[in-house]
């Protein structure tokens, strides 16, 4: 039987078939719907041996829509369904969280049942298209850098230290003005390079985003700043969210390597796997490695350099809607030590320093409705109430 549920972060059970058809309450596209870009197979999580388990890595704040299929039972089973923390969230760090679950790592239990009677169904084949309003949004000629970070009192960056300071674009948040100005109904591609552990889950408010390409930072100088993205993953049909989990510093990808036999095969074939992955050849092999459909495919997991920050690209199209709002990591702790920015909408030019007085259901950039927006922040900054006024 194929039954319709909504989930967090989870491990599924081996046995159960899953296909999710939305992201963050937006159905998929029928390309997302049959290649499933946002579900894993390979479970690497430290401590635990690797192993072939449908996963979702979800940030704080995704919601997610799965058809899921139990397998075939002959008496009553039940079913463990596990959870994990990543992006190197330490074991004190995920005490502060939230207490432990009873077990560890369990998050739901599913029970099958056959004496309710077999009811035999099968997936979708084919998958509903896009209404206009949700068609891809255009690639603009440009791009924007947002850079996440955070670092210790001693300038070190520890995962669970209550005393971190946390940044975007090397300063906290100040409400005084507006660190991005988007025009209304005009694309924009911002790459969001995050230089720390932890998978800073990224929310911007009002407008959602389509998720584009992941990746990881290089240096075009030996000397200079990460200042080059190289593209690991990208997504043909960019998925629609408005919540994602940035890739952190050090990331690792699960390369399908084609069939790996054994260990010592996955160690001929997995370094040259990982290196041919992108153009930069900069991803090497951790290790790891597991058989995800036998005699027919593997994965090695491929690593960026340790100090490489990651990066998200996203694109944003601005529509209805003029004035201010935020962006934000969408970890409390982390949004309140500083990891927020104002983001404003404007009208189009000739008046792109005003925004539109709000008008219901009727178009807020016109003659005699005009307010004026909120000034731009400069590049740098104090913090605290030493911020711009």
């Amino acid at each position: 039987m194929v039954q319709l549920g909504g989930l967090l972060n989870i491990g599924f059970a081996a046995g159960f078939e899953i296909k999710q058809i939305a992201q963050d309450g937006v159905q998929f596209s029928p390309e997302n719907y049959a290649k499933q870009p946002l579900l894993g197979v390979a479970w690497f999580v430290p401590g635990q041996a690797p192993q072939i388990l449908t996963n979702a890595n979800l940030a704080p704040g995704n919601r997610v829509d799965y058809l899921v299929k139990a397998p075939m039972v002959t008496t009553q089973t039940c079913y463990t369904h596990l959870q994990t923390v990543v992006g190197n969230v330490n074991a004190g760090g995920r005490r502060q969280l939230a207490a432990p679950p009873p077990t560890p790592n369990a998050l739901l239990t599913v029970c099958v049942d056959p004496s309710l009677g077999p009811k035999p169904m099968a997936f979708p084949t084919t998958w509903f298209p896009m209404p206009p309003f949700l068609a891809d949004i255009p690639a603009p000629s440009t791009h924007t850098t947002v850079a996440f970070s955070m670092t210790g009192p001693d300038a070190n960056s520890i995962t669970g230290n209550p005393n971190n300071n946390f940044f975007i674009d090397g300063v906290q948040y100040c409400p005084h003005c507006a660190n991005h100005t988007l025009t209304l109904n005009t694309a924009e591609e911002w790459i969001i390079t995050n230089a720390s552990s932890p998978q800073h889950p990224f929310h911007l408010h009002v407008n959602p985003h389509q998720l584009v390409e992941t990746g990881f930072m290089v240096k075009s100088t030996p000397s200079g700043p990460y200042d080059t993205p190289v593209a690991v993953r990208a997504y043909a049909s960019p998925v629609w969210e408005d919540t994602v989990a940035l890739i952190k510093q050090g990331n690792c990808w699960d390369i399908p390597s084609g069939p790996l036999s054994s260990n010592s095969d996955a160690q001929q074939k997995c370094p040259d796997v990982c290196a041919s992955a992108n153009n930069n050849k900069q991803l090497t092999w951790q290790g790891n490695w597991v058989t995800t459909k036998n005699n027919a495919m593997s994965v090695c997991g491929c690593c960026a350099p340790t100090d490489s920050p990651g990066y998200t690209k996203i694109r944003v199209l601005p529509t209805n809607f003029t004035g201010e709002t935020v962006l934000h990591c969408h970890i409390l702790g982390h949004e309140d030590r500083g990891m927020m920015q104002n983001v404003q909408m404007v009208c189009p030019p000739p008046n792109q320093n005003s925004f539109g007085k709000p008008r219901a259901g009727q178009a807020e950039c016109v003659q005699g409705n005009y307010i004026p927006a909120a000034k731009q922040c400069p590049a740098s900054y104090p913090t605290g109430d030493k911020c711009p006024m």
